[in-house]
């Protein structure tokens, strides 16, 4: 069953606007580098284009944001069993690029959300600023940001 010109256009406004949240979150380097986590990354947070000394085009890292966060919202969208609106949406996408879907899947953040709990989802998020062993601001302002989304 294909979907209706109708429900790809809402993903697809999901997909832009995770983009617009995530991007200046993330940074953009146009070359391949070391995280603060230490994993070697390239452009918007991409780790699967992070070839060393690899340099990219504005356009390639804009592609390689749009396919990591196609592949975000897809999760999200499997992982997730309660309505979303565009808020929740954009947070979870944020939060699954930036953690990994196989860590949304497991946490806590999920079971809250999938029970209705968005109060308690909200406060979740603040127990993921750790990276490498230690709280990074980055992440602190981050999720943050991401709670912000959930009123």
């Amino acid at each position: 069953m294909r979907p209706s010109p109708l429900a790809l256009t809402a993903s697809m406004g999901i997909v832009l606007a995770a983009m617009q949240f995530i991007e200046p979150l993330e940074g953009t380097v146009a070359r391949t580098y070391v995280d603060p986590a230490g994993y070697a990354t390239a452009c918007s947070g991409n780790r699967s284009a992070a070839v060393p000394g690899a340099t990219f085009t504005d356009e390639e890292c804009q592609l390689l944001l749009l396919s990591d966060a196609i592949v975000h919202v897809i999760a999200v969208r499997k992982l997730v069993t309660v309505p979303l609106d565009d808020e929740l949406w954009i947070a979870l996408v944020s939060f699954s690029f930036n953690v990994g879907w196989q860590a949304l899947a497991s946490s806590t953040l999920l079971r809250k959300v999938n029970a209705g709990d968005r109060e308690g989802a909200r406060e979740e998020f603040a127990r993921w600023v750790h990276a490498g062993g230690k709280v990074l601001p980055g992440l602190v302002v981050r999720r943050a940001r991401e709670a912000r989304l959930l009123g």
